[in-house]
């Protein structure tokens, strides 16, 4: 599921002393506008809900 930026609710909140909006949904990248940034927050294997990166990119791991 994804949100829509201008009308669906987002939580405020403060990263690296910044102010941001956050939101568990899926943010499509082709809907940011210019000067602002979308970052996913990404936990371990062991806990998935808790962030422990920040990544601006999508990585994923691939078996060769």
């Amino acid at each position: 599921m994804s949100i829509n930026i201008w009308t669906d609710p987002m939580q405020h909140a403060a990263l690296l002393g910044k102010p941001v909006l956050f939101t568990n949904w899926l943010i499509q990248r082709d809907i940011i506008p210019d000067g602002w940034y979308r970052y996913d927050l990404r936990g371990t294997h062991k806990s998935p809900s808790m962030p422990l990166t920040i990544m601006q990119e999508p990585y994923f791991l691939q078996s060769l």
